[in-house]
């Protein structure tokens, strides 16, 4: 029997995920277009379930304050109306520390189920087929960016920013629902399993740090947008989905400047960069946080060895290179020419990079650096072996830190099962017609959750789309959770 706090757990993240959503509702509503009102019925159907509970929460909270300002008025000098919601919501997800581990990592695959499902909502409302309305919202909320939609400019601009913030919820969400269903216990194995660790700033001071750097990068890329001259529209959509490392533009009709690639570029890379570095960034060594981290040493190094490759090799610009590179690599994924006209060999660098993924613990998605490292230093050590001392202990050690065999097991199990499941699904769609590096390609591309694709998603027969939509979700909740939930709800 399902315990009645995995239910409760279920309603918070769907609140959580289902309140940003208001804002591209009211901006519609502003705007006096129609679409409000399907993005609005799916807000509430992601908010209805646990407004209840959080209304009486919120409630008892308020009459607290109340009671002690009248009691005792000098304590409120020292009160901040942030503790109002802070303190009372995080608490009651701080109960949920009794969650099995199964439990906890079997929520967060069923809420990436369910959120893109509702969100469905106001895609059927404005006319797209089931299919391709539920591509469209997978994508968004893994932070994919894969679409059907050719011609974005001809939706509502207020569905426009919908998209926008599932992209830009959808990347972060990895990481924070993960954090606030499961509380510092069970997120610090989920985490170390996908190459991350806890802040040693605490639980809830490590969600607060993640959300304030997010919505830095997020302002910061906005105002540089601005300053090339993009419209304020377009550089709030844009940088919401290059910062999740999603693939999302506003419009196709948009001919970007090098000014405005550049910043594209920096702001990809700022997505797929660890937030922890970030963090550090902020302390006293902040050139030694640099260096010493490999992730993202060899990410800037992947990035300028293949752009001046394809320069050699293709004859490309270096700034189009560039671009290309840092999109597939940091899991941005955004098109803005042809990449059907590829040679072979270019499309299999992209499709490198897309497999390759950019730091652990930042929006990226794909196998992450991290995880290349353990392995290549595990395989080392093998052929190290025979000729090591007898009773000489050999160690793993990424970015200064000595893993235990539990990490290397987990990163070659992932590793493996993804590897699996991208030839797989690359042999099904090949099945469909299309050519082997094609498919290749937009399987990498959608488990990756990057969003470069070699051909029309709009013309796709309907099992190429399925399949992709299949691994845009096991790509985002990283394969294992699924099979995680599918155990826990067979026992059930």
């Amino acid at each position: 029997m399902v315990k009645k706090t995995v239910f409760q757990s279920l309603e918070d993240i769907l609140l959580l995920a289902g309140l940003p959503l208001l804002i591209p509702v009211i901006y519609s509503f502003i705007l006096g277009e129609t679409a409000w009102m399907p993005m609005l019925l799916s807000v509430l159907v992601l908010v209805l379930p646990g407004f209840p509970r959080f209304g009486v929460l919120m409630y008892s909270r308020a009459s607290e304050k109340i009671k002690t300002f009248f009691s005792n008025p000098s304590v409120m000098v020292s009160w901040k109306f942030q503790s109002l919601f802070e303190l009372d919501f995080l608490d009651s997800m701080r109960k949920k520390e009794g969650l099995a581990q199964s439990e906890a990592i079997a929520i967060a695959a069923i809420c990436w189920l369910i959120v893109p499902i509702v969100t469905t909502i106001p895609y059927w409302a404005l006319g797209f087929p089931l299919t391709d309305g539920l591509f469209d919202s997978f994508s968004g909320w893994t932070a994919t960016g894969l679409s059907t939609i050719d011609n974005p400019e001809l939706l509502p601009f207020g569905f426009v920013l919908f998209r926008s913030f599932t992209l830009w919820i959808g990347g972060a969400g990895i990481i924070l629902f993960a954090l606030l269903v499961m509380g510092p216990p069970g997120s610090e194995k989920l985490l170390m399993a996908e190459g991350r660790e806890g802040m040693a700033i605490g639980f809830r001071n490590t969600v607060k740090i993640i959300w304030v750097i997010y919505l830095f990068l997020t302002l910061l890329g906005i105002l540089l947008f601005l300053l090339t001259g993009l419209g304020l529209f377009n550089s709030v959509n844009i940088t919401m989905a290059a910062i999740a490392t999603g693939g999302f533009l506003p419009t196709s009709l948009l001919v970007f400047s090098f000014e405005q690639k550049i910043v594209f570029i920096l702001v990809m890379a700022a997505g797929a960069t660890s937030f922890t570095m970030f963090w550090e960034l902020g302390g006293k060594k902040k050139l030694e946080t640099v260096m010493r981290n490999t992730e993202f040493k060899m990410m800037l190094f992947l990035i300028a060895l293949f752009s001046f490759f394809l320069v050699l090799t293709s004859r490309d610009i270096l700034i189009d290179a560039a671009f290309d590179v840092t999109a597939a690599i940091s899991g941005a994924g955004f098109v803005i020419r042809d990449l059907s006209v590829f040679s072979d060999l270019a499309k299999y660098v992209l499709l490198l990079m897309m497999v390759s993924g950019g730091c652990s613990g930042s929006t990226t998605g794909a196998l992450k650096l991290w995880r290349s490292f353990v392995l290549a230093k595990t395989i080392l050590n093998r052929v190290k072996a025979p000729f090591m001392p007898k009773g000489a202990v050999q160690v793993v050690k990424v970015n200064g830190k000595v893993l235990n065999a539990t990490h290397t097991e987990e990163s070659g199990t992932f590793v493996f099962l993804y590897i699996f499941l991208l030839i797989a699904a690359a042999g099904a769609i090949m099945a469909t017609g299309y050519s082997a590096i094609d498919s290749l390609f937009v399987v990498a591309s959608a488990m990756g959750n990057v969003g470069l694709t070699t051909f029309s998603l709009f013309q796709a027969p309907l099992s190429t789309k399925w399949i992709l939509i299949l691994m845009m979700y096991l790509g985002r909740i990283e394969i294992l959770p699924s099979l995680v939930m599918m155990n826990y709800l067979l026992r059930r």
